[in-house]
């Protein structure tokens, strides 16, 4: 007689759920810290700190950093959010948002032409740094639950 080692009544997305969840310990911290680091290289490597902003040819001042250079920080943003929420259960991602907030907030603060609003930028920078991470947060757990069903 064949004896079954399942419980009954438990299903393979079960499993796959307990699997999910186990994740959870210390791979999460490993992979916050991973995703606390690739976000300060990505910060570093996009927006050089203090830069200054420019007196372009209209008398207004412009900058400290062009829209290709924003772009690229927001794609490499995008890439270790989504690497690290691979990994961690979507969990990992949400240390993007203080972590280039206070990148940003050190570098506003030690700025030549720091005019006192640095807080105000800080507060935009956490809200929207947030709210993305939220929607690929909401993206990638969509498409992983579709994956683990198809398994």
């Amino acid at each position: 007689m064949l004896t079954s080692t399942r419980k009954a009544g438990v299903t393979d997305m079960d499993n796959a759920a307990v699997a999910v969840r186990r994740k959870s310990g210390w791979r999460v911290w490993l992979w916050g810290a991973v995703a606390a680091v690739g976000t300060i290289a990505a910060y570093l490597i996009f927006l050089p700190w203090g830069a200054q902003k420019q007196r372009g040819a209209d008398g207004y001042l412009h900058g400290p950093y062009e829209a290709n250079q924003v772009i690229g920080l927001v794609v490499a943003l995008l890439l270790v959010g989504a690497a690290t929420g691979w990994y961690s259960d979507w969990l990992a991602p949400w240390a993007v948002p203080p972590v280039l907030t206070l990148m940003w907030s050190l570098d506003a603060m030690s700025d030549v032409e720091n005019d006192g609003l640095w807080p105000v930028g800080a507060a935009m920078v956490l809200v929207g740094t947030s709210a993305a991470t939220l929607v690929l947060v909401l993206v990638g757990r969509h498409f992983t639950s579709r994956r683990a069903q198809t398994i």
